[in-house]
């Protein structure tokens, strides 16, 4: 049997009801050969130990006792990962070995390609988007409802052609071992949302190309994890954790004037909006769950994080 091409990271939390889906869809790639799977879990307590020795044993399994966020789960899996390629891949997302074969191809054939995504398929029928990167402009211009131009982002249509991106979505990706290795993975500052973003840029900036390839497709049933907390959601995202990782992205690569500006002027957009709305006795409560969660204030640096435990 040839060595495996493909590790195949996968992190969760509060999964079990979605990983066998994904599991049961890697393993002919594993059978084949074609790839080693390691599932770092983020101290679910949902009996997912149980569930993966019992019913996929082949798979590399890791438990951590905190809850690490997602980034530094996937640098976990990363950490024991000693194939040529890295596929990071969401606990409920399925991706067939003719699908990965299609991926690992094109990859081959496109030395310069740090990172290539699959057109990915969302439970509701629509199609994942890939695009441009966020930037304060275009972080006020969506505020303000300004898109044309600044803020790009087309769906990836199955079987269309491949095409350069800034940004894929982290859903599913393929991405070169030496490159992650290189940029040291994810950055563990992020705890929830934005950590793909990041690596997007830096990838970019490290000389090395993004790519959508559409013939090569992939379902998801977006925010398995993030749906079964109690938090409330903002836009389909747990405003205590998006708001911080959004604005240390804006910190991080665009300098704390910028940033700063851009969610200031957001939050005022936001509260017109709500005001606007309130007179008109349509108010949606959008000003409260924004002003719940943390305002121009950055995730915790890595010595102030939870250390990593394994089991």
């Amino acid at each position: 049997m040839p060595d495996p091409v493909v590790t195949i990271i996968v992190v969760t939390y509060k999964s079990s009801e979605v990983i066998c889906d994904a599991l049961d869809s890697a393993r002919n790639a594993y059978e084949s050969g074609l790839i080693e799977c390691v599932v770092v879990d983020n101290a679910s307590k949902d009996n997912i130990n149980e569930l993966i020795k019992s019913k996929h044993p082949w798979v590399n399994f890791i438990q951590s006792e905190v809850n690490l966020g997602y980034g530094r789960g996937c640098n976990q899996g990363l950490a024991v990962a000693k194939t040529p390629y890295i596929m990071f891949m969401n606990p409920d997302a399925v991706l067939s070995i003719e699908d990965l074969k299609i991926l690992l191809q094109f990859m081959e054939e496109h030395p310069d390609a740090g990172m290539a995504a699959p057109a990915i398929i969302e439970s509701d029928g629509e199609y994942q988007r890939a695009g441009s990167l966020p930037s304060p402009m275009s972080i006020i211009a969506k505020a303000l409802g300004v898109k044309k131009n600044i803020w790009q982002h087309l769906p990836i249509v199955p079987g269309e052609e491949s095409r350069k991106s800034e940004w894929i979505c982290g859903a599913v990706l393929i991405a070169r071992r030496e490159l992650m290795n290189e940029l040291e993975g994810f950055d563990p500052r992020f705890f929830l949302y934005f950590e793909e973003t990041d690596l997007c840029k830096r990838v970019l900036m490290h000389g090395k190309e993004i790519w959508t390839v559409g013939e090569a497709v992939a379902k998801h049933i977006a925010g398995a994890s993030a749906k079964q907390e109690d938090e409330p959601l903002f836009g389909g995202c747990i405003a205590e954790h998006y708001f911080p990782s959004r604005y240390y992205y804006l910190v991080k690569h665009h300098g704390y004037t910028l940033a700063t500006l851009a969610e200031v002027c957001d939050l005022i957009v936001l509260a017109s909006r709500e005001i606007f709305r309130w007179i008109r006795g349509k108010n949606k409560g959008e000003l409260r769950v924004r002003l719940s969660a943390p305002i121009l204030r950055q995730p915790p640096r890595p010595a102030d994080l939870p250390r990593e435990h394994k089991s």
